[in-house]
């Protein structure tokens, strides 16, 4: 279970970081239409296993709250 939660952390935490290197204050301008392309995105790459897409869903509720929280900080700035 641990190892699902940390892929699925690694994954969000590494596509967080180059949406950050990107530009951050445009994908949280589009914060809805970047979670569904990442949740997509995820769950093609990681298709094929139960725990493939269990860490692909673990990976798309952890990068929703890391965008949810930029949009939150990015916005009181």
């Amino acid at each position: 279970m641990s190892e699902l939660i940390t892929m699925g952390f690694l994954s969000a935490f590494g596509a967080f970081i180059l949406v950050w290197k990107i530009n951050l204050k445009w994908f949280c301008r589009f914060h809805w239409q970047t979670d569904l392309a990442f949740a997509a995105l995820v769950t093609y790459l990681f298709f094929g296993t139960f725990s493939g897409m269990a860490a692909a869903a673990v990976a798309g509720v952890m990068f929703s709250g890391l965008l949810f929280i930029a949009k939150f900080v990015t916005e009181n700035i």
